[in-house]
């Protein structure tokens, strides 16, 4: 009696063994993650101007296959290399980049603008005169959109010889009569004129 109860204790501890080693595998069957992958962009929006480029970026598991679709070829245009687009500004507008992998899609809306510049000088036009031979220094400064901007000018002179530094120059008349200097950014420029004179008035 004592060797079949021992053999029906054996024969129960073997069966939760494998009960237990069943449910184990299951379980480890059940916990294996699924991989997705999702695209992502560098960003929903940007800002340009016009003339500009900007690089936006596409993520998808490492594809190489993803494709960038413009709206409206007339504002952007773009150069693409495996993940990435460079966006080059080309006229005043919005237009959107339809980034697509796998089907999934996500879209970028650009908007192109226009800055309005101003050139302002520290000078005013016939305002006084210079002696001839007398350094006369003038600055300019440019603005954009109404703020102060690090913007360096061209200039233009007439009737003096003069040097450049940045947005600084220095005029020196050799002869008497009206000078002219014209500082110049973008579309945009500011002119000062003023007399050349032997001695003073």
């Amino acid at each position: 009696m004592k060797n079949k109860f021992n053999v029906l204790f054996l024969i129960l501890i073997l069966i939760c063994s494998l009960a237990f080693v069943g449910c184990n595998n299951k379980n480890n069957e059940t916990n294996t993650p699924e991989i997705t992958y999702t695209l992502s962009i560098s960003t929903a929006e940007l800002k340009m101007e016009v003339g500009k480029k900007a690089d936006l970026y596409a993520g998808y598991n490492d594809k190489d296959s993803i494709s960038f679709t413009v709206s409206d070829n007339t504002v952007i245009s773009v150069e693409t290399k495996a993940q990435m687009a460079t966006v080059t500004a080309l006229k005043e507008g919005v237009s959107f980049i339809d980034v697509e992998v796998d089907g999934q899609i996500k879209t970028c809306k650009v908007i192109v603008s226009i800055p309005e510049y101003e050139v302002k000088l520290d000078k005013v036009s016939g305002t006084g005169t210079v002696m001839i031979g007398v350094q006369h220094e003038i600055n300019a400064t440019v603005y954009k959109n109404g703020a102060e901007t690090n913007e360096e000018v061209s200039w233009e002179v007439i009737g003096a010889e003069y040097t450049v530094s940045g947005n600084t120059i220095v005029v020196i008349a050799k002869t008497a009569g009206e000078c002219k200097v014209v500082a110049k950014y973008s579309n945009k420029t500011a002119e000062y004129t003023f007399t050349a004179v032997v001695s003073p008035a």
